[in-house]
């Protein structure tokens, strides 16, 4: 059978590139690929003990550095590849994968290299864009970063896959909404403000209640910002109209708390294509979200027709939204009712599955692409390289000397990213997020079908 390794952060548990790697690991066995995780591991963050115990039906192979330095990094991953064996190699969120396997190409070794771009960030296009003559096939969450994989860091669009992570269908009976006494509002996911702006619900409750809106708020999640949500939220003053519940499963996310939703908030400032929402339009629950970029161009969430929208970090314009759903005669069942019916072919966690392996098989009949030689590195060298000593002599004196860097967060553990990015870098992509919007609302386009077949 054929066999993709996929190599990723072992400190995230929950969110949505890690629920598409889980549903690939167990459903492409079904479609003729064998799917492995190559576990990024370390001793601060990257805990894979903790990652076995959330997920044991799960084959894992631990990524373990000797030392925490890129060349130790890179080494250990090619020790990894090596003993596995995969026909594709995946990175999703491990920069030094990219490295990894353009020397296995170099030294005349044949895995694909595949990258995940799951989310529109400048770091993720740049890095592309440096090793796009080693990557074999890009698979992006959404038209804006397809297009900026494209456009902006140089792959042939036939090597870029377009593959938003499936949602599958509801397990109760589901009906639209229509007014009651109470707005159910809903907010499901990371409790992070960096990617997700979660404290913008802070501001948003404090307008709803000097509106007088018979609401009930349900904040379901983990994160780095539940203290601070919850010292401003769970309060004697809220606790009779708003509940924090932890992380749940998708059974438990189905069956108790989308049937029980009339609305569901998303403050993203940049997203792919965001899964809980799509999740909430199949239950026939109404997304009120940012107008992040991409949101326009990908078409599944349209402002007044399935779902109602705001400018990123505008509280006045999201409350007036999440008021009128309320107040305004019809609306919400109107909504409610396109919503229902928003979804079809790839969107849905059939299709989505499906083009994913197909995705896969086209990455390998594709020619295998191999650069000359790799990137130059832009960083500084260290002090004791620049004096001469090669990289694995210079990590076992630091690691004696005990002068080896200590991370402060995951992403010094592993980084996700692998070079610095230019400020025109950054500027190029705000460029192509207005240029793809303004062109997805047009009058021409407007109006276009939602979903493609």
């Amino acid at each position: 059978m054929k066999k993709v390794l996929i190599v990723t952060p072992s400190a995230y548990l929950r969110g949505g590139v890690e629920t598409i790697i889980h549903d690939l690991c167990r459903e492409l066995p079904h479609l003729g690929w064998c799917s492995d995780l190559g576990l990024a591991a370390g001793e601060r963050f990257h805990l894979v003990s903790r990652y076995r115990t959330a997920y044991p039906e799960v084959s894992v192979h631990p990524i373990l550095p000797r030392f925490p330095t890129r060349r130790a990094r890179v080494e250990a991953i090619v020790s990894v590849i090596r003993s596995v064996a995969p026909d594709i190699v995946v990175a999703a969120r491990i920069a030094d994968v990219y490295e990894a396997v353009a020397r296995l190409k170099l030294s005349s070794e044949a895995p694909r290299l595949g990258v995940m771009v799951r989310g529109l960030e400048a770091q993720y296009v740049h890095d592309v864009s440096a090793y796009r003559d080693f990557i074999d096939a890009c698979f992006a969450d959404g038209r804006l970063i397809e297009r900026a994989c494209v456009e902006l860091a140089g792959m042939d669009r036939d090597r870029v896959f377009n593959l938003p992570g499936g949602v599958r269908p509801p397990v109760v009976p589901v009906g639209q909404r229509v007014s009651g006494e109470v707005l159910r509002i809903g907010y499901v996911g990371r409790l992070a403000q960096a990617d997700k702006r979660v404290l913008d619900l802070i501001a948003l409750v404090e307008r709803l209640e000097q509106a007088d809106l018979p609401f009930m708020l349900s904040i379901i999640g983990e994160g780095p910002e539940e203290a601070a949500l919850k010292g401003a939220l769970d309060t004697p003053a809220h606790r009779s109209r708003i509940r924090f519940l932890p992380w749940q499963t998708h059974e438990a996310l189905y069956r108790d708390v989308f049937p029980q939703l009339d609305c569901l908030l998303n403050f993203s400032p940049t997203e792919g294509v965001t899964i809980a929402p799509r999740e909430g339009l199949g239950h026939g629950v109404v997304p009120v979200l940012s107008r992040f970029p991409g949101l326009v161009a990908e078409g599944i969430f349209r402002d007044g027709h399935n779902a109602l929208t705001f400018e990123v970090g505008d509280m006045d314009a999201a409350a007036r939204q999440v008021i009128a759903l309320h107040r305004e005669s019809g609306l919400l069942a109107r909504l409610s009712a396109a919503a229902i019916v928003s979804q079809k072919g790839r969107y849905l966690f059939e299709g989505s599955m499906k083009a994913w392996a197909d995705a896969f098989d086209a990455c390998l009949r594709a020619p295998p692409r191999c650069g000359r030689r790799l990137p130059i590195d832009d960083g500084p060298r260290p002090r004791l390289e620049r004096m001469g000593l090669p990289g694995a002599i210079a990590d076992r004196l630091r690691s004696w000397s005990r002068r080896m860097p200590q991370p402060s967060e995951p992403g010094g553990e592993w980084p996700h990213g692998r070079f610095r990015v230019p400020a025109a870098a950054q500027d190029r992509l705000e460029a192509l997020e207005r240029v793809c919007d303004d062109a997805a609302e047009t009058p021409s386009t407007a109006a276009a079908p939602m979903m493609e077949p």
